[in-house]
């Protein structure tokens, strides 16, 4: 048998160095930890403001600086939140894994144990839509915009 190259070994060893300590959870303990961790981000947030009121400084804090402080530490979760919302997943849109699957409109009585998403593909979408009836009461709601033009004159 024949012994792996030094190369192989050390890029192996660093893949395994890089993997997220969190990868392995599940989607309830993920979830859990990121409400935990945004409970106690918010928390503190106000604590901090506080803290920079009450202790003593050469130059006093103005709530503009504090605001601006603020918004710039939330922006990367407002980025990472905005990246995550915006990345093409749009219904009845193909998604980037294999076999191309897609979201789809599904009936209460379609929802069960066992469903499987890779049921619902480009290939197959288009037959399933024909027959679904997932969007039957979908504009039933619908209403003429034809008063609302008129009242703003356009």
């Amino acid at each position: 048998m024949k012994n792996p190259s030094p190369s192989t070994t050390a890029h192996s060893s660093s893949t395994h160095a890089t993997a997220l300590p969190w990868a392995h959870w599940s989607p309830q303990r993920l979830g859990f930890a990121l409400a935990l961790l945004a409970a106690l981000g918010f928390s503190f947030k106000a604590i901090f403001v506080k803290l920079a009121y009450a202790v003593p400084q050469a130059q006093a804090v103005d709530s503009v600086t504090l605001l601006a402080l603020r918004m710039l530490f939330s922006l990367p979760a407002f980025l990472w939140v905005g990246w995550k919302a915006g990345r093409g997943l749009a219904p009845l849109s193909p998604r980037a894994r294999e076999g191309a699957t897609v979201s789809m409109p599904l009936t209460w009585a379609q929802v069960r144990r066992g469903l499987d998403p890779k049921t619902y593909t480009i290939r197959t979408a288009p037959a399933l839509l024909r027959k679904s009836k997932a969007w039957a009461d979908y504009d039933r709601a619908a209403r003429s915009l034809k008063a609302a033009m008129a009242k703003l004159k356009m």
